[in-house]
């Protein structure tokens, strides 16, 4: 009897291919599962660059007095209160930003948080 081959079934691969394609999908899903686990540690960190980066945003959006010079530019009047919280503010999600991606980097690393 001859045997007759069938488009619809897959291509023959040896168990050492089938094996290293096993390996290589667990070795995926502890790295997906590392990563989530850094993510879920980094939670508030994360939740508080949000927050400090929307009161950032809302500071500039309530800068609406503004004056065209004539040069193609505009020239906002921010009072120096303002000036000072947007500083402190640009500042802080800077420092909260850099310090998250340290964070997240050791997490997911296993390492310490520098």
């Amino acid at each position: 009897m001859d045997k007759q081959s069938n488009s619809t079934t897959a291509p023959a691969v040896s168990i050492g291919e089938a094996a290293a394609a096993v390996v290589e999908t667990v070795a995926m899903k502890r790295k997906d599962a590392k990563a989530l686990e850094a993510l879920r540690d980094l939670e508030n960190e994360i939740f508080d660059l949000a927050s400090m980066a929307q009161i950032m945003g809302d500071l500039l959006d309530n800068l609406t007095n503004q004056n065209e010079n004539g040069s193609g530019t505009v020239r906002y009047d921010i009072p120096e209160k303002t000036m000072s919280m947007l500083w402190f503010t640009w500042h802080d999600v800077i420092k909260r930003t850099t310090r998250l991606e340290k964070a997240f980097s050791a997490a997911y690393h296993g390492r310490a948080a520098e």
